[in-house]
């Protein structure tokens, strides 16, 4: 008997020594029932996966372009205008409905030249246009508001983006304060954005809107587009450092388009793929990289439903780019890239015509069949403003 007791106690043993060992191999199992390598951890919300990245749209094709006519020349010397650049187009109301503005920069004249100068025009665009000049009780050119010409505090002031709201133009400046000299390899030019607000033939006022020198605001085009909840902002596409610049992007609403604190930039996207803004200028992050841009232009096609952005590159790829996106925080398509002065074209008429910059969209004017854009191109020599049309395949986005 006691043997057998022997014998029990040991198989006893031998199972409790067996146990132990699997349970030191198979991992604990607590109340999820979940093994505890894998178990969910409840003290903080799952991290999700990161969304698919959207695939862009297909990048408009242009089928051809062609110069219509030259803005400033001969026609504009009877109110002073002989030459000007930029051509920053803006929707406007009258009092008859609405007209199309071009605002031009660095007015040269011989009886004195200015900081602007502004014409409007009856649309639908289709060709040249009859500008009519915003002139003073002289007749002459009148500018939006001056310069002071003054090297490393004014030298330079000219409109880089506009947009109507409430009956008040609002004008996205470029202030430059420095312009580089030609001689000096190293210098550079140094500015900063600022905003004018107004009406045409009234005068205009520097608002508290503006940026630090250089940083990322300094170039801003504006577009009224719509939040993901639906709320109505002014979106803003913007550059930096002169030339040498990714696009950025931003929002505010209409009413609070004076307030500098209701501005809000995009700083990424969500787990969501929604965009996420910041009030700070430091988080804001690129919506198109690999780029070294100055002046850009942004305007909708609503049929399309997609917006289409222009600029000019100074870096990998130069040309105009034009780009298309159906969210301004992208993906945008690959760029068309237009160089409409290189080879010489034909509606060059000198051999010293040349050095092209500027480009920007003209809003609302799409022709007949919704495949026609047209822009603003300025000429270095002469130092002029030219309209161009292009002609698209199809509708771009689709």
């Amino acid at each position: 008997m006691d043997r057998d007791l022997a014998a029990i106690l040991a198989l006893i043993l031998l199972l409790t020594v067996v146990l132990a060992l699997a349970v030191a191999v198979i991992p604990h199992r607590n109340r999820s029932g979940l093994p505890r390598s894998r178990q969910v951890n409840r003290s903080r919300k799952p991290t999700p996966p990161a969304p698919p990245p959207s695939s862009p749209p297909p990048p408009p094709h242009v089928t051809s372009e062609e110069m219509i006519c030259r803005l400033v020349g001969e026609t504009s010397r009877g109110v002073g205008v002989f030459g000007a650049d930029l051509g920053v187009p803006v929707i406007v109301s009258t009092g008859g409905g609405e007209r199309l503005a071009l605002l031009f920069g660095d007015v040269f004249s011989p009886g004195g030249g200015g900081a602007n100068a502004a014409a409007t025009f009856e649309p639908p665009l289709r060709d040249c246009p009859d500008l009519e000049w915003v002139t003073d009780p002289d007749g002459r050119f009148a500018e939006m508001w001056p310069s002071l010409r003054e090297d490393w505090v004014d030298s330079s002031t000219v409109p880089a983006g506009a947009v109507e709201v409430g009956g008040v133009l609002y004008v996205y400046a470029m202030r430059v304060t420095h312009w580089a000299k030609r001689l000096n390899a190293s210098d550079s030019v140094h500015a900063y954005g600022v905003l004018f607000s107004g009406r045409l033939g009234e005068g205009f006022v520097e608002t508290e809107v503006r940026w630090p020198l250089d940083e990322k605001f300094v170039n801003v085009a504006p577009v009224m587009g719509r939040l993901p909840s639906g709320e109505e902002v002014v979106y803003l596409l913007a550059s930096g450092r002169f030339r040498d610049s990714p696009i950025y992007l931003g929002y505010v609403p209409p009413d609070d388009i004076a307030d500098p604190a209701a501005y809000r930039y995009f700083s990424g996207l969500d787990s969501d793929g929604a965009p996420t803004w910041s009030s700070s200028l430091e988080d804001a992050v690129p919506v198109v990289e690999d780029v070294r841009v100055g002046e850009l232009s942004v305007i909708y096609h609503p049929t399309a439903g997609a917006y289409l952005l222009m600029y000019k590159n100074y870096g990998g790829r130069p040309g105009f780019h034009l780009r298309v996106a159906r969210d301004l925080w992208g993906p945008y398509s690959q760029p068309e890239v237009l160089t409409p002065c290189v080879p010489r074209p034909a509606w060059f008429e000198g051999p010293a015509w040349g050095g092209c910059y500027g480009g920007y969209l003209i809003p609302g004017e799409f022709g007949e069949d919704g495949l026609s854009l047209y822009y603003t191109l300025s000429l270095w020599v002469p130092y002029s403003t030219f309209l161009m049309r292009l002609s698209l395949s199809s509708l771009p986005g689709g």
